[in-house]
């Protein structure tokens, strides 16, 4: 029974075409190679060769960050000349190199985290390093190393990796008790012996399946495009170093951690959606509508909160609601990892509960409908 309902998802016209579109635009909007540039005494780098003169250049820096290595780059490559308005034109590039100066990963990770802006003779803005650095992430506990723009702003790639996934994930699971109500299937299944609560056992557990595939895929994606084009050394940065959003007290773990963390959760997220997808399903008697209606369970807390709740005072009911918002599928890996211990355990709440009211809905819904002769 288990392969029929999996090959019952698999065989309908739009299951596959989906999963590889959201496959596909997960590859080309994630790959950051293009993003890349380099100035190096004169010479411009870009893409494949950027990277790799950026990982050569950062080689000399890695490991955990010193108030010497920050001085060390600066001294040696100054400020980067294509900081401000950056542009990876080429043109621009030959422009900004014939006049000189240096533009890499370190000295724009020094101008990022430990620069000031300041005015020169000529009215100009200037970076330069102050005397006294700030000592936050100079307490020997932060890592250094190269993250490119691949391992860098991965919490915004893995928003992008949810909503492929969940996507896809919707459009193979949603028809699957509202095509038997139209095609009027559900008047012989239900009457039998495990029609009712046991197919929807199975049926959830096949969505379970279905949707992890869709999930670790696109994740997989992610993952090795990344690893492939930038290599392991960025996975033992300090997630703060990437832009990894997560709480601030726990900024100097190492990359590799936050992002198993971050994936984790965003697999629980995916078996929550799938049970609300099921409620949805069980409830809506044709397809089309519970494809819309899983894409409103899916988006609504995010447009909610975006459109409603954020033009009201932030009140404390205003910010619990939020939460509330923030604890469903398509925002709750990213927002939970940001969050402090009691705005964890909020989200956890909302999330499981909202788990729960899928299951009581999906069952009800299936389970009492009434067979019509």
């Amino acid at each position: 029974m288990f392969g029929k309902e999996l090959y019952r998802i698999l065989s309908r016209k739009i299951t596959l075409p989906a999963l590889f579109l959201a496959a596909a635009l997960t590859f080309f909007m994630n790959n950051s190679i293009w993003e890349e540039g380099v100035i190096d005494n004169g010479q411009i780098y870009r893409y494949g060769q950027a990277i790799a003169k950026d990982k050569a250049i950062a080689e000399e820096f890695t490991g955990i960050l010193t108030e010497e290595k920050v001085r060390a780059i600066w001294e040696k490559y100054g400020a980067p000349v294509n900081a401000a308005n950056r542009s990876l034109e080429k043109e621009r590039m030959r422009e900004l190199a014939g006049q000189g100066g240096n533009d890499n990963y370190c000295n724009l990770f020094v101008a990022k985290w430990f620069a000031q802006e300041t005015t020169g003779e000529d009215g100009r803005a200037e970076l330069s390093l102050p005397e006294e650095l700030p000592e936050e992430f100079l307490n020997g506990k932060y890592y250094f190393g190269y993250t490119g723009q691949g391992w860098g702003f991965y919490g915004d790639k893995m928003i992008m990796n949810i909503v492929m996934s969940f996507l896809a994930a919707i459009i193979g699971i949603c028809p699957m008790f509202s095509e038997d109500y139209a095609y009027r299937t559900a008047d012989v299944i239900l009457p039998t012996k495990k029609g009712r609560f046991h197919l929807w056992l199975l049926r959830t557990g096949t969505g379970f399946v279905f949707a992890s595939v869709c999930y670790w895929l696109i994740c997989g994606i992610t993952f090795f495009t990344q690893y492939f084009l930038y290599g392991p050394e960025g996975l033992r940065v300090s997630c703060v170093f990437s832009d990894m959003p997560y709480e601030w007290t726990r900024w100097d773990t190492p990359f590799w951690k936050s992002l198993l963390e971050m994936h984790f959760w965003g697999w629980f997220s995916v078996l929550i959606l799938v049970l609300q997808i099921q409620a949805v399903s069980a409830k809506c008697r044709s397809s089309f509508a519970a494809l819309l209606w899983s894409l409103a369970v899916l988006f609504g807390p995010i447009a909610v909160i975006r459109l409603v709740l954020d033009q009201l005072p932030q009140t404390w009911l205003n910010m619990y609601l939020q939460q509330i918002g923030y604890g469903m599928p398509v925002s709750f890996s990213v927002i939970f990892l940001q969050a402090s211990l009691k705005g964890k355990r909020i989200l956890l709440r909302a999330a499981v509960l909202s788990g729960i009211l899928g299951t009581a809905l999906g069952i009800g819904n299936w389970c009492r409908h009434e067979v019509k002769s």
